[in-house]
C-alpha cells in the first residue's frame, strides 16, 4: 500500500499517524500537488494530496475519507468512537481542524504565491479571521482536557494536533500558544506521542 502525499502537507500527516497508530504498514511516496506533471494528477482528478492507492482497489482521497478507511482496517487502537454521536463528535473536531488549516494555507499561498501589490489584505484578513475564531472555539471546547472527546485519544487529537503544529511551523507569527495556554499544554502532551515525533515536518530534510 502506498500513501501519495508529502512530509510537511498537514492532512498527509494526519493520516500517516493514523497509519503509526494503527500499526499498518504503508510506503510514503513523495509527489507535489502544486505540478500537474504528476502521477498524483493520473489518478486524482482534484490533483491533491494525500492519496491513498490500496494493494487492490481503486484510489482513495481526501484526508478524512482515508483516516475513516484507515481505522477500518484494524480493530486495535480504534481511532472512531462505535455510537454515533460520539463519532459525529470526534468527526466534526476533525472537519474544524481541517477547515481550519484551509483558511490557513490559502492566506499563506496568498502571501507567498502572488507579489505584494497583487495581494488582497481582504482575502488575507478573511482567512485569519476563520483561523482565529476556530482556535477560541477549541480552547474553548477542549479546555482542560487530555483529549478533544470522551477522554480517549481519536482522530480529532490527530487532525487538531497536525493543524496548531502546522500553524506554528508556517505561520509562527500566528501565536496560540501564548494566546491558549491550554492548547499549549494540550499539544505538548499529544507531541510526544512516537507517531507525532516520527512525522514532524521539520524534520524533513534531516
Amino acid at each position: 500500500m502506498q500513501l501519495l502525499g508529502s512530509f510537511t502537507s498537514p492532512f498527509s500527516r494526519k493520516v500517516r499517524i493514523c497509519l503509526i497508530e494503527k500499526g499498518i504498514p504503508c510506503t510514503l511516496v513523495i509527489e507535489d500537488g502544486w505540478d500537474i506533471n504528476t502521477k498524483l494528477h493520473e489518478i486524482n482528478p482534484l490533483g491533491k494530496i494525500p492519496c491513498l492507492l490500496p494493494l487492490n482497489g481503486h484510489p482513495i482521497f481526501d484526508s478524512s475519507v482515508i483516516a475513516n478507511y484507515v481505522d477500518g482496517m484494524s480493530s486495535a487502537n480504534p481511532l472512531l468512537p462505535q455510537l454515533s454521536l460520539d463519532k459525529a463528535r470526534v468527526r466534526t473536531f476533525e472537519a474544524l481542524a481541517d477547515g481550519l488549516l484551509d483558511a490557513a494555507i490559502l492566506a499563506r499561498r496568498e502571501k507567498i504565491s502572488r507579489p505584494s501589490v497583487e495581494q488582497s489584505e481582504k482575502w488575507i484578513e478573511r482567512q485569519i479571521s476563520k483561523v482565529q475564531a476556530s482556535l477560541q472555539f477549541l480552547s474553548h471546547s477542549i479546555g482542560d482536557s487530555e483529549y478533544c472527546h470522551l477522554n480517549t485519544f481519536t482522530i480529532a487529537d490527530i487532525a487538531v494536533a497536525c493543524a496548531l503544529d502546522w500553524l506554528e511551523f508556517r505561520l509562527p507569527e500566528i501565536t496560540w500558544r501564548t494566546d491558549y495556554p491550554n492548547l499549549d499544554l494540550y499539544f505538548s502532551r499529544l507531541s510526544l506521542r512516537p507517531s507525532f515525533l516520527s512525522t514532524d515536518p521539520r524534520k524533513a530534510n534531516e
